[in-house]
């Protein structure tokens, strides 16, 4: 639960916990099976190589509203509920489907094409998953490790790669790698997954241990604005962090505020409190992504419900608007891996008014952004953090470093990375890409 002793965003009177999905009837064990069965053969051969099947064990009432409400799917008669995950280590929004089946015979009557899970809130990990082609792998090394006498533990292209490092960071910090004026964070994730979760996590540690970002200037606004909803639970109830093996892997983050428009706002507000006469914003978006189409559109973050009317889509002409109140801020350093990210880009450059701003994305701006073959990470915020997590002699990585890090062949993956950089005014005699959060 959130801190009652730090400040927070005006409360919403919206409960603190996740509303739960409409719930039926339990579904009888043999009709479960026969349900299994046919939603699987409804799959053609090669979507049968490549998607994941979940089902959900209560029937669904009639009148339930699936996935956001944006989508505007409503089940029209007591049904047992199928889910279709075509692209697994994609994040959303990708191609999915609902598979609707007679809550009496299993037989299937409707198969609606989506882009969400149908359940927001609580995503997908809470259902039954009964057919999996795509299974985990584990390909990574642990978070947390010991690190060679060097102080560096990405290993030799890392290494090679801070080496070079020239120490001049855009913060004009002193030379403890200290940056001049305070340091702020705000990491965002909206409907989120238990691996957007992890990754906010590891970024909480970098900032705190690594950094040493005071927790007060670090603005935590994830899923429902507590660690008990459905990002931070498996079936077996709480669970714990896998980046670290015990004691060490409890959730340390601490929430301030929902992933939410609003909460969003109200911690622009307290960093430009912070940042007025200088000093450096990190903001990392984690969560699901998508884009609307013609006037008024375009790529957004899809945020929690905030009980204020904001609607659950935040759109990059939003963000564009709202970032132009950091006026005095020195550096913007922004890292957004949701699907469509790369969608905004020109926004936040154009929107900063910061004297420096990097922007860096998973994905581009027609792209969906994946995650690790483990499923427990978001493949280029993991990488991206654990190149920050190594600072060099001086103290700092430089985002570019960082970002260089990740775009290698052998860590994009599927991912399609975007960057940007730029300075006050739209001039460009001073570049940005050297902007780090240590030095």
């Amino acid at each position: 639960m959130r801190d009652n002793n730090k400040s927070g965003p005006p409360s919403d009177g919206d409960r603190t916990i996740d509303e739960e999905r409409p719930r039926g009837k339990p579904v009888p064990g043999e009709l479960a099976r026969r349900v299994h069965k046919i939603a699987l053969n409804a799959l053609p051969p090669r979507q049968r190589a490549t998607s994941n099947l979940y089902m959900d064990q209560w029937d669904v009432p009639k009148g339930t509203k699936l996935g956001p409400s944006f989508e505007h799917i409503v089940v029209e008669r007591d049904s047992i509920l199928c889910f279709a995950d075509h692209q697994p280590l994609a994040n959303f929004s990708h191609p999915c489907a609902y598979l609707l089946h007679d809550a009496q015979n299993g037989e299937l009557f409707a198969h609606v094409s989506a882009q969400f899970p149908p359940y927001p809130k609580e995503g997908i990990h809470l259902m039954d998953l009964f057919y999996r082609a795509v299974k985990p792998a584990e390909v990574l090394a642990p978070v947390i490790r010991r690190r060679r006498s060097s102080g560096k533990g990405c290993g030799p292209e890392m290494d090679h790669l801070l080496s070079g490092s020239s120490g001049g960071g855009a913060s004009g910090g002193g030379g403890d790698g200290t940056p001049a004026g305070p340091r702020c964070a705000i990491l965002l994730a909206g409907y989120s997954d238990p691996h957007h979760a992890n990754d906010l996590e590891l970024s909480w540690r970098m900032l705190t241990d690594t950094y040493k970002f005071n927790a007060d200037d670090i603005y935590v606004l994830v899923h429902n604005g507590t660690k008990q909803g459905a990002p931070f639970r498996n079936t077996s109830g709480l669970r714990k962090w896998p980046g670290a093996p015990a004691p060490d892997n409890t959730f340390l983050l601490q929430p301030r505020g929902k992933g939410s428009i609003k909460a969003f706002r109200w911690a622009l507000g307290e960093v430009h409190k912070k940042l007025k006469n200088g000093g450096l914003l990190f903001l990392q978006v984690e969560g699901h992504g998508s884009v609307k189409y013609g006037s008024g559109g375009g790529q957004f973050i899809e945020t929690y419900p905030d009980g204020a009317n904001s609607g659950d889509c935040y759109l990059n002409s939003q963000m564009k608007a709202d970032l132009q109140q950091l006026t005095g801020c020195n550096s913007l350093l922004v890292l957004m891996n949701q699907c469509y990210a790369g969608g905004f880009r020109d926004s936040v450059l154009l929107g900063s008014p910061a004297t420096r701003t990097f922007f860096a994305a998973a994905c581009e701006d027609n792209r969906v952004s994946v995650q690790t073959p483990d499923f427990l990470w978001n493949r280029f915020s993991r990488h991206w953090i654990e190149a920050e997590k190594q600072p060099d002699p001086d103290g700092k990585v430089d985002a570019s470093e960082a970002y260089t890090f990740c775009d290698s062949p052998a860590r994009r993956g599927l991912d399609t990375p975007v960057m940007g950089h730029a300075p006050l005014n739209g001039q460009s005699s001073s570049p940005a890409d050297d902007i780090a959060m240590g030095g």
